[in-house]
């Protein structure tokens, strides 16, 4: 999965780390109006539902790819009659964190908001030991 222009603070906010309050950069209020600009029965139920939308479209692709390896995998060793393999996640690599560095507590709480995104991913995918390679722009 790759999507640029998004942040680990909102766009791929872990499930487990603590949702921001207003002015912790969270922008609740304007965010709302926003939707409902759009959409005048907007609640601010819908913009809290949109804080990890991409961390919830990654897990969806991911295990919709490794569901695909795995039937790959288990139609050729059945059609070689080999004995069944399971595809196995050999490592994640999460190359972001450029749009955190705007906002002082999208800042402050990258690393704490980066354990909890580590943790659920490893959680989410049964790897509890899965290998996180982490990745930083060389720029500023």
């Amino acid at each position: 999965a790759a999507w640029g222009g998004k942040s680990l603070h909102r766009d791929f906010k872990p499930p487990s780390a603590p949702f921001p309050r207003e002015g912790e950069g969270a922008r609740l209020g304007p965010d709302l109006e926003d939707l409902r600009a759009k959409d005048m029965r907007a609640t601010m139920d819908d913009v809290k539902k949109s804080y990890g939308h991409f961390y919830r479209l990654m897990m969806m692709h991911i295990k919709a790819a490794l569901a695909e390896v795995q039937s790959i995998v288990s139609s050729q060793q059945q059609q070689q009659e080999q004995p069944l393999l399971e595809a196995e996640l050999a490592g994640f690599v999460w190359f972001q964190g450029y749009n955190d560095q705007f906002l002082n507590h999208s800042r402050s709480s990258y690393k704490a908001n980066l354990v909890h995104f580590i943790k659920d991913v490893r959680a989410e995918l049964q790897a509890p030991n899965l290998p996180f390679v982490i990745g930083a722009l060389g720029i500023g």
